[in-house]
């Protein structure tokens, strides 16, 4: 078997505690064969034999040191400096991982946002695109109905909780564009601005303040109406919905967005987070 196939092999989680464990180890080389004899010869330079003997001393003091690590004639000094590079090598997978993650998460909006709209609308609702007619608005009975709110969150969080995906907001669920005048107008501040506002305070108090950056939204014009596009991320923690006295925990599947229960939620939750 070949390196390639052996980490492909590999589970996430131990794929990134490889990584951790060989940029830990590479450092704490890079201390005791690189930071240490350079280290020790600006001390020499500053404090002892001085620029004028530069070359002589250079060649002279990186040999003289090499010899005491490799025969162990200053174990504390190695032991401090391989220290000191093992830390700068896990900072830097610390690092890499959290751009890894990042540069994933960057790659998840592009492929959303550069699915057509109006195909996504043709294409109906499946299980990375939900359709809701309102955020807040009652359409059946005319007025404002904070429970819709409860409804966008609990598909929000099922999308989170999975492969992430698309919610637009002010579609129908046969595809008929609704709009968001009468949500907008039902607001403090009447304007697209104030939807987005509304919406990003909504997740911020019943899935977490930390989860805002995993939902970006977009607007769209057709014909004389506005919807919101949001496009959630996959969350890098469990996301609960904290609507009553004990919190939800929702997952996307299929064309819809059911909660699960203790041991459901407790195996995915395993798969999906504790082995990444």
């Amino acid at each position: 078997m070949s390196v390639a196939d052996f980490y492909r092999r590999l589970e996430p989680v131990q794929r990134r505690s490889l990584i951790s464990l060989i940029a830990t180890f590479m450092g704490a080389l890079l201390g005791i064969f690189f930071i240490y004899p350079i280290n020790e010869f600006i001390f020499l330079v500053e404090y002892g034999a001085g620029l004028s003997s530069y070359p002589v001393t250079l060649k002279a003091h990186m040999a003289g040191e090499l010899r005491n690590v490799l025969t162990f004639q200053t174990p504390f000094k190695t032991l401090f400096y391989a220290a000191i590079g093992a830390f700068i090598g896990l900072v830097s997978a610390l690092v890499y991982h959290t751009l890894q993650a990042r540069i994933a998460q960057i790659h998840a909006l592009t492929a959303q946002l550069g699915r057509d709209v109006e195909a996504l609308i043709t294409q109906g609702e499946g299980p990375g695109l939900e359709f809701k007619s309102s955020f807040r608005w009652d359409i059946d009975q005319q007025r404002v109905n904070r429970g819709l709110e409860t409804v966008v969150l609990k598909t929000l969080a099922g999308l989170m909780n999975g492969d992430g995906g698309t919610l637009l907001i002010g579609v129908a669920d046969d595809g008929r564009i609704l709009g968001l005048e009468r949500d907008i107008a039902a607001l403090r501040r009447r304007d697209l601005d104030g939807f987005e506002q509304a919406l990003i305070s909504s997740v911020a108090a019943h899935l977490g303040a930390d989860l805002c950056p995993h939902i970006q939204i977009v607007f769209h014009r057709l014909g004389e109406h506005d919807i919101c596009r949001v496009i959630a991320t996959p969350s890098p923690r469990p996301v609960f919905l904290h609507e009553g006295k004990q919190p939800a925990f929702y997952l996307r599947t299929g064309g819809g967005t059911r909660p699960l229960d203790i041991r459901e939620a407790t195996e995915h939750i395993s798969r999906r987070w504790e082995r990444r």
